[in-house]
């Protein structure tokens, strides 16, 4: 457990840190949106493609089980937001958020606590299943 929070802790702090920045507008209110284009459309994609090209798949021996569970779970997932949508009627807009917020994965949060958990090999995984998820 305390590996756990040791992972999740500097994530929060940092999280926070950025709030704090974003709220006494240093270093301008200009820097935040470009900051989000470039950590979403270059290092993110960066990241999984560098771990993508120098994984070992061959001793990932556990990753087509895992991602079959995942696909399960993400399916049943999907299967239950449908029919929630039926019973509480949600229009098209509305049930699309629902949806996305139902089967979504938070690679801002996750990333950081793979790799304090599990390391590289951890990391290898965890974009496998993005890769499924997307």
């Amino acid at each position: 457990m305390h590996a756990v929070f040791a992972a999740v802790i500097p994530v929060f702090a940092v999280i926070w840190l950025g709030y704090f920045f974003k709220r006494i507008r240093l270093p301008g209110p200009d820097f935040w949106p470009l900051a989000e284009k470039i950590t979403y459309y270059v290092f993110l994609p960066s990241l999984f493609f560098r771990t993508i090209m120098h994984a070992d798949f061959a001793a990932q021996d556990h990753l087509l089980d895992l991602l079959l569970v995942i696909a399960g779970a993400m399916l049943f997932t999907s299967a239950c937001a449908f029919l929630t949508q039926k019973i509480i009627r949600l229009d098209g807009k509305k049930f699309a958020a629902f949806f996305q917020a139902t089967i979504r994965f938070n690679n801002y949060i996750g990333i950081p606590i793979i790799l304090s958990l599990y390391g590289e090999a951890g990391l290898v995984t965890y974009v496998a299943i993005i890769a499924l998820a997307i």
